[in-house]
């Protein structure tokens, strides 16, 4: 599977461990632009759009705490608190603002990395451009599929599910995981929702792409997207 790499800015002003830092997200198949101070990283342009903001509390000038707005309006992506503050009142207050993680220091770049996938799960990640899964391309700029002479154009709903399980292609994907990923909301046990949008997205496959793309049960464990014979 071909796709782009989720694109992270790094905002902490001790040179060294910004490096350590960058240096190992970018081996983990990260893209990532790093900045000394929340001043500076709101003049910058970059590139693509942030998925991610990892920020520093204690910064020169403007605290993290003080520019969480400010970087959520410019970036339009969630901010995680990578600090050495570890005194309670202080994560209550990063949450309580808005930060969708409170990370302390000093963190294994194990755990760093996991808790930024976590979090890019969360809020719904998905790459910018067009990416592929075999013979089947995904663009989300135009909510389109296609694989081999065939072109699809799906509502925007539909699209985001169908992308959801390319971007996990071989895997299964539990129910309690569509919920919280698709849905927003945590399964209970009895909610048919995910079935349902699943349903309708099986039968526009099935009347575009009948025998070359499906999403199969896998009874007990959820479902699976499958292309040709796989």
């Amino acid at each position: 599977m071909t796709r782009e790499r989720p694109n992270i800015v790094l905002i902490e002003d001790d040179v060294s461990l910004a490096h350590l830092t960058e240096t190992y997200l970018e081996q983990n198949s990260m893209t990532v632009s790093s900045f000394d101070s929340i001043e500076k990283a709101l003049k910058r342009r970059l590139d693509a759009p942030a998925d991610l903001i990892v920020c520093d509390v204690m910064l020169p000038g403007v605290s993290g705490f003080q520019g969480l707005k400010l970087l959520v309006r410019h970036f339009e992506c969630p901010v995680l608190f990578l600090t050495a503050r570890t005194d309670d009142d202080d994560q209550i207050t990063g949450l309580e603002l808005g930060a969708c993680d409170y990370i302390t220091k000093p963190v294994a770049p194990s755990v760093l990395l996991a808790k930024i996938k976590a979090n890019l799960r969360k809020s719904s990640y998905h790459p910018h451009h067009a990416f592929s899964v075999g013979e089947l391309t995904l663009n989300p700029a135009t909510h389109e599929f296609s694989v081999g002479d065939i072109h699809c154009r799906l509502t925007t709903k539909d699209f985001a599910l169908m992308q959801l399980f390319a971007m996990n292609f071989g895997q299964t994907l539990s129910r309690e995981y569509l919920f919280e990923t698709y849905l927003g909301r945590p399964y209970n046990g009895l909610d048919r929702a995910i079935d349902l949008k699943i349903s309708r997205l099986r039968k526009r496959l099935q009347s575009t792409a009948e025998g070359i793309i499906d999403i199969v049960t896998v009874h007990g464990e959820g479902y699976r997207l499958c292309i040709g014979s796989n």
